[in-house]
């Protein structure tokens, strides 16, 4: 596999956790308190990331139909 594609993986992966790290204090405490906010923050620079790591670990190119719906997904 791809380095690139193998690094976006484990940086989806870090958005999963930070999301559920984010969802799970936001139950507990029922406000959004700063602590969520953060962890939800990492969790969409991590998607982020990572999306543009696929894009161009891509050998394909840009433009496939799998793309497309990566792209509107984020």
């Amino acid at each position: 596999m791809d380095p690139i594609l193998r690094t976006a993986v484990i940086i989806v992966h870090a958005a999963l956790l930070s999301y559920t790290v984010g969802v799970v204090l936001e139950q507990r405490s029922r406000r959004a308190s700063r602590a969520v906010v953060s962890w939800l923050t990492v969790g969409v620079v991590c998607d982020v990331v990572a999306t543009l790591g696929m894009i161009f670990g891509s050998t394909r190119g840009l433009l496939t139909l799998h793309g497309v719906l990566g792209y509107s997904a984020l």
